[in-house]
Formats: C-alpha cells, sequence, structure tokens
C-alpha cells in the first residue's frame, strides 16, 4: 500500500481551494467575469478601444490557462507526480465540467475551446511540477 504523506495531503487541500476558486469565477454571469477581466485592461486606459476589446479577450483566456497551469501544478503535487495521465484527466474532466457548469450561468456559454486551453494549462503546471522536482533531486544528488 501506498503511504501519503502530509505533504500530498497539503496539496490534495490546495488542489480543492483552487478548484473552488475556478467554481467560484465561473458563477460569475458574464457582466462580473467581463469586469473582472477589465479591471486588468482598463489600467492601459491610453490604448484604443478596439485593441482593449482584443487584449480584454487575451486576459480572460489567460487566466483560464493560469488557473489551470496552478491546478495542474498543485494535482500532481497530490499524486506526488508518479500518476502524470492520472493528474492531466482529472485536470481534463474538472474543465469539462467547468464549462458545463458556466452554460447555466446567465450570459456565459460552453466552450470545448476553453476545456482545451485550460488544458494545456494544466499540462504546462505539470511539466513545472515535474522540471522543479527533477531539479531538487539533482540539486539533492
Amino acid at each position: 500500500m501506498n503511504r501519503i504523506d502530509f505533504k500530498q495531503i497539503i496539496f490534495a487541500v490546495l488542489s480543492i481551494a483552487c478548484m473552488i476558486l475556478i467554481f467560484c469565477f465561473s458563477a460569475d454571469n458574464a457582466e462580473e467575469s467581463t469586469e473582472k477581466s477589465d479591471f486588468f485592461v482598463n489600467i492601459l486606459e491610453s490604448l484604443p478601444i478596439a485593441v482593449r476589446d482584443n487584449l480584454s479577450f487575451i486576459v480572460r483566456k489567460t487566466a483560464h490557462f493560469s488557473v489551470y497551469a496552478l491546478l495542474g501544478f498543485l494535482v500532481s503535487g497530490a499524486f506526488s507526480g508518479k500518476q502524470k495521465f492520472y493528474t492531466l484527466s482529472i485536470c481534463f474532466l474538472y474543465a469539462c465540467t467547468d464549462e458545463i457548469h458556466q452554460y447555466f450561468v446567465v450570459g456565459r456559454s460552453c466552450r470545448f475551446q476553453d476545456v482545451m486551453i485550460d488544458t494545456a494549462g494544466a499540462f504546462s503546471g505539470i511539466l513545472i511540477f515535474m522540471l522543479i522536482i527533477r531539479l531538487l533531486r539533482k540539486k539533492g544528488a
């Protein structure tokens, strides 16, 4: 039987916290979601409106990617990085449920494109976790 250590429990709790955060962001209606992403865009108020509109899209997609990169990283820690396929599968399935959840939120939609962006982010988080583990092992060797 595999032994679960304290670090894995911490990573599992943080993974659940990240999932709750994602759920809360997904529960925002379209107007609330746009307000949050536009907060960052409006910092650059000197840019033309057309540029800010495109930037708003980039900010939203980057947020998808980033929060799922964090989730991939945290879930990797919960599995000690050994179960990479399971880690990516969990993140992919959560991204699917997240998009389904958004389908029922006013003004939001369910897009497979976002599932793929989320999964790419999770994959990046997993790779970062693996890289850090590899560097720590080399340093300790």
